[in-house]
């Protein structure tokens, strides 16, 4: 119930924050007022750029998107003021990748950096200029904005270096948007808690790979996210702005990697190294490829949410843990990159990560419940394991025989105190284990039927027929049976317990033991021990099958085959 605590009080943060944004939010009237629609241009210096009284009608128009890189401009836009519209408090704005000065009627009103006729003489300004016009300036007709700009500073070409001029009302800009602050905020910080959160259970709880990858998969959204909202805080030079774009596809890129990676190692897929060096390949392509940065971005984001949504395809046709979650998520996401491609990137990003972040939040949670739940069943099944073999009744036979033997056959009581210390010292090894090597198995096997041989004093076989003996089982569960059979049956000289194995891509163990009496030896404590083992092991993916047959009792376990290797490379 605490992540569903958790889950909520997220949600009622992300409603109150919208909440006070409502009510915050100053009310005077927003004045919005875009420039640049019947602009005209003359490259190179123009000595009279300013003068009001220039005929520039012979210059050529320009669309302001079309500003290219190395270049000198001086440009001239004619302004139309309503003055019954223009608020008191209006400031005149421009972004863009370039030095400028701004002139508004022939007067010099800012600078952004100062603009030359080539790099030397060129000095970088900030990306944003915000300049205050008076009424007097906003005065009712027809102005010039004259604008002297250069765009030496670029370290390569760009799809776009114009993002916008306009006049607006001054509230627009310090109110803009106490959400579009605040939220990303939160959610950065809520991202960077994680980072350390998971990097802390990796290092002092579990060395699991998905743990340390869910880590830097937070460090990277949260970065991402970060260097988003830094244009709302730092009026960083135009110069660092493509600086920052690469700092973000690099990021993204990390990102596509890190989500990919957590889902192939969550769900435990097999061939990783051949899914994350496909990724990566077609990551970097479409770094170098695409031609915007927006694009790149986007073709990213759409590539790894596509491979994570075919992981967690597979995975929940394979009934795995928390797959539909992680599924619905994806998908929504997918479907929105498709639908709102920039939108996305600009509003949806956060969102989608925030809650791929609680999934995966929620599914870790689940998964330390249930670890936590294995851990306290494999120390019952360790006390029942060794408390199965230390049964009064058996102890107080051997004891007995001990007590006989040491005056009788000293020797002999020598021998079956050895195999008695063995066949516990093995049992206690093999009982702190949740899979052992099937040579240990066999061992114990044929240390308690060294014992039965002693106490029976009887002609009995332990037949062994397996080809590939390189796998593991689950601890003392052929030990068990084989006890069963000695424990509910009347044993004759000449019997004999065969064990035979096929090894395919499953193990498949027959276990044939003498039957003479009438009861079930297929029940109880001995069973439920097996199905509890095989259940740690392999969840429910194994057959167990017990039965009479003529005078034999049959066992028959099967369970996927896990070699010695595959643990060594586990652990």
């Amino acid at each position: 119930m605490k992540i569903y605590n958790v889950l909520i009080t997220f949600v009622f943060l992300l409603l109150s924050t919208k909440a006070i944004a409502q009510e915050t939010k100053v009310q005077p009237a927003n004045y919005f007022q875009s420039l640049g629609q019947d602009a005209r241009v003359s490259n190179g210096t123009v000595a009279n750029c300013h003068d009001i009284y220039l005929d520039d009608s012979d210059w050529s128009k320009l669309n302001l998107s079309l500003i290219s890189e190395h270049q000198h401009y001086c440009i001239r836009i004619p302004v139309n003021v309503n003055k019954s519209q223009v608020p008191r408090y209006t400031i005149l704005r421009a972004i863009f990748l370039g030095s400028a000065k701004f002139y508004w009627d022939g007067k010099f009103i800012a600078d952004k950096g100062k603009p030359g006729v080539d790099l030397s003489l060129e000095q970088v300004g900030p990306i944003e200029m915000m300049a205050p016009l008076s009424q007097a300036e906003l005065s009712q007709g027809a102005h010039l904005l004259s604008i002297e700009l250069s765009t030496y500073h670029h370290i390569e070409d760009m799809h776009a270096i114009y993002y916008g001029m306009f006049i607006t009302s001054k509230n627009v800009k310090q109110d803009i948007n106490f959400q579009q602050k605040l939220i990303p905020l939160m959610l950065c910080g809520a991202m960077f808690l994680l980072t350390v959160f998971f990097a802390l259970i990796y290092f002092l709880y579990e060395k699991r790979p998905a743990y340390i990858i869910f880590s830097c998969l937070c460090l990277f959204s949260g970065s991402l996210i970060g260097l988003e909202v830094i244009k709302y805080f730092w009026n960083y030079p135009w110069d660092f702005h493509i600086v920052r774009l690469r700092i973000i596809i690099t990021n993204v890129l990390l990102t596509g990697m890190a989500l990919i990676a957590y889902y192939l190692f969550y769900y435990q897929v097999k061939q990783k190294v051949t899914w994350l060096g496909f990724s990566l390949i077609c990551f970097i392509g479409l770094a170098l490829f695409t031609p915007s940065y927006d694009i790149k971005s986007l073709s990213i984001f759409v590539l790894a949410l596509f491979i994570s949504l075919f992981i967690n395809a597979q995975a929940f046709r394979k009934k795995q843990s928390s797959s539909l979650v992680h599924l619905s998520i994806l998908s929504a996401g997918f479907t929105l990159m498709i639908v709102l491609p920039f939108s996305f990137i600009d509003k949806w990003f956060a969102a989608l990560f925030s809650f791929i972040a609680l999934a995966n939040l929620y599914s870790l949670i689940v998964q330390f419940g249930q670890e936590r739940s294995k851990a306290m069943q494999s120390l019952r099944l360790e006390a029942q394991m060794l408390r199965r073999n230390l049964q009064p009744h058996f102890l107080m036979n051997s004891l007995t025989l001990i007590v006989e033997w040491v005056e009788t056959e000293p020797k002999l009581a020598v021998k079956f105190i050895d195999a008695l210390a063995d066949e516990f010292r093995l049992l206690n090894l093999m009982s702190q284990q949740k899979l052992v090597p099937w040579s240990n198995e066999v061992a114990l096997c044929q240390k308690h039927f060294e014992i039965m041989q002693y106490r029976y004093q009887k002609n009995i076989q332990l037949n062994i027929e397996v080809i590939e003996s390189d796998f593991l089982v689950p601890p003392a569960i052929i030990h068990t049976i084989i006890e069963n059979a000695f424990s509910h049956n009347r044993i004759k000289n000449g019997d004999s317990f065969d064990i035979q194995i096929k090894t395919t891509e499953k193990i498949d163990i027959k276990v044939i033991t003498p039957f003479r009496n009438n009861n079930h030896q297929g029940s109880g404590i001995g069973e439920n021990y097996i199905k509890t083992r095989l259940t740690e092991s392999f969840n429910h993916n194994w057959i167990f099958e017990s039965a009479a047959k003529n005078d034999t009792w049959q066992t028959r376990i099967k369970f996927p085959l896990i070699k010695n290797v595959e643990l060594d490379e586990g652990e």
